[in-house]
């Protein structure tokens, strides 16, 4: 072989590796946005999590406030004692207190008698994750 053919086979070989180099700087900047969409990704699953661990801790809360009313019937919810006119009777001392205990039941006193009215089980609120506390200026 002349040094005339070694040297063109060895710039086909430059050119080719040149071209390898060209792509390969193109597949690497592609695998880089790649890797960026994949991480917005992650970051956005992340919070698609907490939203839905918030909606479900909020339908548990919900569902737990419904069932607390099931042991209950409608005669339960009787309005307060009525004269014949249907006006309230004045007569007598009405108090409503919140009992601690269930805090879901509220006591009525007529005249000595005890008449538990029940309520919705109190829903709580749902902490969300601290981001970004705003600044006070």
């Amino acid at each position: 072989m002349s040094l005339t053919e070694q040297r063109d086979q060895k710039q086909r070989e430059l050119q080719q590796l040149t071209q390898i180099s060209n792509l390969t700087e193109s597949i690497k900047s592609q695998l880089d946005s790649l890797s960026s969409e994949v991480q917005q990704l992650e970051e956005n699953s992340d919070r698609v999590s907490d939203v839905m661990q918030i909606w479900d801790n909020i339908s548990r809360a919900v569902s737990q406030a419904g069932l607390g009313l099931l042991r209950y019937v409608d005669s339960d919810y009787a309005p307060a004692s009525m004269d014949d006119g249907g006006n309230k009777n004045s007569n007598t001392t009405n108090t409503t207190t919140i009992t601690a205990a269930a805090a879901a039941n509220i006591t009525t006193t007529n005249n000595g008698d005890n008449e538990t009215i029940p309520l919705p089980e109190p829903l709580v609120r749902v902490p969300l994750p601290d981001e970004e506390q705003p600044s006070q200026e």
